[in-house]
């Protein structure tokens, strides 16, 4: 058996693989830990996975987006209870959950202590045997890394087993935005940045999500400019609006206790130590404590810090005051925008921010930290309101200005939507299809007319 593997994928003859593929298509293997299921739209996602976040949507999206292009996408993403192991979104999207049979040690930064071990080696295993036993053939491998080491090994482990060009997208970046989260974390966080580097010299071309990263990276010659692109995160506006309806906003109303006669101040996201929840708490107590206005405070999500948030939540004496959804479908998150007066976005870091963009996409105030990649999409008192990270003064500030000025306010969110053509998703996608056909053939450099993929 390991020499057939061995000959199959190091030898000098080439395998034949059968495949019913269009001639017309190009095959992407797509490596992420981080996919949205939609199954698990009703039940919820298992918080020992590392719940439902920006960059899972981000991803499935600019899969299903893709689909309007000649391009065959293979997912590898992890394995989860009560979701196929291989299901076909369409004909030219399939998803395989990958993994390893986990032992149950919990974790308060990944849910499960080695989660995205356990996925990785499942990944290569799996991509072995379906190589191998000439089930699938791909043109092009695109990794997509979120700050830990993993999928950057994986990219470069698979690309050279499958002898294919290999894409990273860094949607943290260990060097230039994450920010370690404990003291282990600490510890092997200089580690991580230089093998960071070693993986991302070994690909045909990384993809960053702002100028500030791929900065970063060249200013650390970890690639040639020729080799480092820009391409956002996407959104689609019109979708998101899709969703809300009076029957959604009554319905949301009655299923999480969110009153319509108050002023609604939103979080959403991960329930998890980069995202600040504890900040959104404190700013809960502090307008509380003013004894002005009438708020009530919605947290859209869960993750492993969900007990220490209900508790932090009832330590302050706030339960009254707030209304916790845990898990809900990402049609749901407009919706309760919606209800809102401002997004709370008080993140320890942020490569871009989703939740900004969806936020802007309905129109809602946002008020944030100025963190990563958000002052990209927010100017301050001109499109949101931003303060430095951990100013919580300058939160209470914000949430004032924006409560005590509603027209300004209001004028603010019309000025942000102008932002949004950076990041509409057709543009998205074409700009990585694009790239794949030319990382294929080994041009794909930002100085390339042919490729508009990089803000220089």
């Amino acid at each position: 058996m390991l020499t057939t593997i061995w000959n199959k994928m190091f030898g000098s003859k080439k395998s034949v693989v059968k495949s019913s593929r269009h001639e017309s298509s190009f095959r992407v293997l797509r490596l992420t830990p981080h996919y949205y299921y939609p199954q698990l739209a009703d039940e919820g996602w298992p918080i020992r996975f590392d719940p439902i976040g920006g960059m899972q949507v981000q991803i499935s999206q600019l899969s299903e987006s893709m689909l309007s292009h000649p391009v065959e996408q293979t997912v590898m993403t992890l394995g989860l209870p009560n979701v196929p192991k291989h299901w076909r979104y369409h004909d030219r999207l399939e998803v395989f959950g990958a993994g390893l049979p986990m032992l149950p040690i919990k974790s308060e930064i990944r849910g499960t202590v080695g989660l995205n071990q356990y996925w990785g080696i499942g990944t290569i295993l799996k991509i072995i045997k379906l190589y191998t036993t000439g089930q699938r053939k791909w043109d092009l491998l695109h990794s997509h890394c979120s700050g830990v080491l993993t999928p950057l090994v994986v990219g470069v482990v698979a690309s050279k087993l499958l002898r294919v060009p290999l894409v990273f997208t860094i949607h943290c970046s260990r060097l230039a935005t994450y920010h370690p989260m404990s003291r282990l974390d600490g510890w092997l966080h200089p580690l991580i940045i230089k093998l960071e580097k070693v993986c991302l010299r070994r690909a045909q071309h990384v993809i960053t999500l702002t100028p500030r990263v791929r900065t970063a990276y060249l200013q650390e010659n970890v690639l040639p400019p020729s080799r480092i692109s820009v391409i956002s995160d996407a959104v689609d506006p019109k979708t998101l609006q899709s969703f809300v309806t009076s029957k959604a906003i009554e319905e949301f109303h009655e299923q999480y206790k969110v009153p319509l006669d108050k002023n609604i101040i939103l979080f959403v996201g991960r329930v998890a130590h980069e995202k600040g929840w504890f900040h959104f708490v404190d700013l809960a107590k502090r307008l509380q404590e003013q004894g002005e206005g009438e708020f009530h405070f919605l947290i859209c999500g869960d993750g492993n810090h969900s007990k220490k948030l209900r508790k932090r939540v009832q330590d302050a004496g706030l339960e009254n005051s707030f209304s916790i959804t845990g898990f809900i479908s990402h049609e749901k998150i407009p919706v309760a925008m919606k209800m809102a007066k401002m997004v709370v976005v008080p993140s320890l870091h942020e490569e871009l921010g989703g939740t900004v963009l969806e936020s802007v996409s309905m129109q809602v105030p946002v008020l944030a930290f100025a963190v990563g990649g958000i002052p990209n999409i927010i100017e301050h008192r001109k499109s949101g309101w931003l303060v430095e990270y951990g100013d919580l003064d300058g939160l209470v500030e914000g949430a004032n200005w924006i409560l005590q000025h509603p027209e300004q306010a209001e004028a603010m969110s019309r000025k942000a939507l102008e932002v949004l053509e950076e990041y509409e998703i057709e543009s998205i996608v074409e700009k990585h299809v694009q790239l794949y056909r030319l990382a294929n053939t080994g041009t794909a450099q930002t100085t390339d007319r042919r490729l508009p993929t990089s803000i220089l």
